[in-house]
């Protein structure tokens, strides 16, 4: 008796139909709508290879606080810019804008 095990076969197959369904989906759908608001940004410095992005802009009106210590943010080149943000309260950049420090972003469009 021969013994047909096709898993070896059938779940490969399986988790590539899977991954086209899902594909198809967000590309229908547009992505995956979390209900989340990024944090405020402005863009402060745009070139062809990058845009500089300060986020939480400090409020320039007489009597507020000044911002804080700067710390820039570089992502790698493979990630996109938006890993820093990815909750206003529990990204990096919310997070460090709580903490009293001025966050800037260097986004090289990927």
């Amino acid at each position: 008796m021969v013994d047909l095990n096709l898993s070896g076969l059938t779940k490969p197959l399986e988790r590539l139909v899977a991954t086209a369904q899902n594909g198809y989906e967000v590309a229908r759908w547009g992505g995956l709508e979390t209900g989340v608001v990024p944090s405020p940004f402005q863009i402060f410095e745009s070139t062809p290879m990058y845009k500089l992005r300060r986020y939480f802009p400090p409020d320039s009106r007489p009597g507020r606080p000044p911002a804080g210590p700067p710390v820039l943010m570089v992502h790698p080149m493979m990630m996109s810019a938006n890993m820093w943000d990815v909750t206003k309260e529990d990204g990096a950049v919310g997070i460090l804008h709580a903490a009293g420090l001025d966050t800037w972003v260097i986004d090289y469009g990927s």
